[in-house]
């Protein structure tokens, strides 16, 4: 089984399987897995590594099909040329006006009108004006 992918799982719930391997069966086991996936088929594998060997050769193999059909599929994917690019949405009732736009509306206060314009001695200025501002009218919103 050769295949693109140079890695392979090794899964937790193999561990009851393995642990009743001695030390020397578990070497002899992890590396027939390794040549498994280089291509090379095992030998000389005893009884209790062969039927170890077999059931993680099953997994290895439906693991890589797996990976195979994911791979298709992002190919499939990639040929419809990705997503659209997001473009700006418009919320009707919405008006949007720049830096350049922005005056202070005309039924406001005085005292509003001169902090809004920085007018006026005893009134501080407004710190900090939004770089967009939303409007709706209350007909709009109603």
């Amino acid at each position: 089984m050769v295949d693109k992918k140079s890695a392979f799982k090794i899964y937790g719930s193999y561990a009851e399987q393995v642990n009743a391997l001695t030390d020397s069966e578990a070497g002899r086991l992890f590396k027939a897995l390794v040549n498994y996936k280089n291509g090379e088929e095992p030998k000389n594998l005893s009884g209790m590594e062969q039927i170890a060997f077999l059931f993680i050769r099953q997994q290895m193999d439906y693991d890589c099909e797996k990976y195979e059909r994911r791979c298709e599929q992002n190919r499939k994917n990639g040929m419809k040329g990705g997503r659209p690019r997001k473009g700006a949405k418009k919320i009707e009732g919405v008006l949007e006006t720049t830096n350049a736009e922005k005056s202070v509306p005309v039924d406001c206060g005085a005292a509003t009108a001169q902090v809004a314009t920085g007018g006026g001695n005893d009134i501080p200025k407004a710190v900090n004006i939004p770089e967009k501002s939303y409007l709706l009218t209350l007909q709009e919103v109603g």
